[in-house]
């Protein structure tokens, strides 16, 4: 019988041991009681690195008023990520036969060295925009970390 196979054949109180890693706890318990030291064991585990999701620059507030009042307004959104993941922004609310597609985002490096990605939104001013809402979605691809930031629009004649 090899060592191992004796390992898990190992009995402790009245239950017999099936798995290596439960025999090897009863060998580290049964050390431990013998020596009278007491010990501490620690079960590895495996960690997965946390995502962290997108942190908004600009605007600072997530629910923002826009007055439409020249043919064509601008809503910029600037967004980082602490990961230093690339942002996605995701537009809705103006319906398609009034939008005016945005621009790709772009991502610029900063004095501090972190990547700031903007996106540029063309609003056109159009009176059934008027109480409507539009928003932006930034995300960084990763499940459960997109963060969201809406207009409330103002159509001025």
């Amino acid at each position: 019988m090899t060592q191992m196979s004796q390992v898990s054949q190992a009995r402790v109180g009245s239950r017999r041991l099936r798995s290596t890693s439960n025999a090897a706890l009863a060998l580290w318990h049964v050390g431990c009681c013998l020596l009278g030291e007491g010990c501490l064991y620690v079960a590895p585990i495996e960690m997965m690195p946390v995502n962290s999701p997108p942190e908004i620059q600009e605007p600072d507030d997530l629910i923002n008023e826009k007055v439409l009042i020249a043919d064509v307004e601008y809503v910029l959104v600037a967004a980082t990520d602490p990961d230093e993941d690339p942002l996605y922004f995701f537009w809705s609310g103006v319906p398609a036969d009034v939008e005016i597609p945005p621009e790709p985002p772009i991502p610029k490096v900063n004095d501090d060295g972190v990547t700031m990605w903007t996106s540029l939104y063309k609003v056109p001013r159009d009176p059934r925009l008027d109480g409507r809402a539009i928003q932006v979605k930034v995300s960084d691809l990763e499940p459960l970390d997109d963060v969201t930031v809406q207009w409330l629009l103002t159509v001025e004649e």
